[in-house]
């Protein structure tokens, strides 16, 4: 497994099989590998967790789907699913599960390879009842 910074909240995870983005905005992407599903999650529709630039992947990478949180309003792609807090989605091979974030949005628990991988989304310190 390769786990790689790109900016602020974006990450790449990249197992044998499978790559997961998460919350890509801006920054300078790895060279992903064209034979591997690429997931592309996003955790809410603020601007430093989520830019539409993320649907010009698909030009060049021929196999990816998208995971969006809900508040997200926009659909530039037929490989796009929307979640929304506490929800469970099956995709292919990914387990995943949303928790609600104490600002907009969703984090992710995505298991998939033997693996379990937590994206915060935009979770703060903030005093949260509940």
């Amino acid at each position: 497994m390769k786990i790689t910074y790109i900016h602020h909240s974006s990450f790449s995870v990249e197992l044998d099989n499978t790559i997961l983005l998460f919350d890509y905005f801006k920054g300078d992407l790895p060279s992903f590998d064209k034979n591997k599903k690429l997931y592309v999650f996003s955790s809410h529709s603020h601007h430093d967790h989520f830019d539409k630039s993320i649907f010009n992947l698909e030009k060049i990478h021929p196999n990816v789907e998208y995971i969006l949180s809900n508040d997200i309003k926009i659909t530039k792609s037929q490989n796009t699913k929307f979640v929304g807090a506490n929800e469970r989605l099956l995709v292919d091979n990914l387990e995943i599960r949303t928790l609600e974030s104490s600002d907009l949005g969703v984090a992710f628990i995505v298991k998939v390879e033997n693996k379990t991988i937590y994206h915060a989304g935009d979770l703060n310190w903030w005093h949260w009842e509940g």
